[in-house]
């Protein structure tokens, strides 16, 4: 009976051992699933998570006539976390073209990565007061009127060509 308790006593101690290794293996590793920092990572998920929220109006500029000159993605009234990155997109509508984007509104300090791009990310860093995101657009100018000489064969050369624009 002595033996059978004397290798009981010694596969509990060979167990420990086994466990205070696999805890001192396991506690020096910085992230148990490869590559990232996992505290780094959960603390920006909580951050995140509890990062205060403000609701932005996102649009595009319109005309006289308050006609919008195309559409954001998102599009109105959206709920945006502070300090948080977001992308917006724009599209204008045909006939138009995309300019840049611009805060309309006091009180809110917004960044974007490229202020001429129709895609691109977006960080409000605060808000104190109502503000807009706006998709800057403007129609594309046309040709209105075009004044050439008439030709009686092929294409006429050195004459001179007038033509007028909707816009300067």
């Amino acid at each position: 009976m002595m033996s059978n308790e004397k290798y009981a006593k010694s596969g509990i101690a060979r167990v420990a051992i086994f466990c205070a290794a696999v805890s001192l293996i396991l506690s020096s590793c910085e992230n148990l699933l490869g590559g990232d920092d996992l505290k780094t990572r959960i603390k920006e998920e909580v951050k995140v998570a509890n990062a205060e929220k403000v609701m932005v109006d996102i649009h595009s500029s319109q005309n006289e006539l308050e006609n919008a000159f195309g559409a954001t993605n998102p599009q109105g009234k959206t709920e945006i976390k502070i300090d948080v990155p977001f992308v917006i997109d724009a599209s204008p509508f045909p006939g138009n073209d995309f300019l840049s984007w611009s805060v309309v509104g006091e009180g809110a300090t917004v960044e974007f990565a490229d202020a001429t791009s129709r895609r691109t990310s977006v960080i409000i860093k605060s808000a104190s007061a109502p503000f807009a995101i706006v998709a800057e657009m403007d129609e594309k100018p046309t040709a209105d009127f075009l004044s050439a000489p008439l030709a009686t064969q092929g294409v006429p050369l050195n004459q001179s060509l007038t033509v007028s624009f909707s816009k300067v």
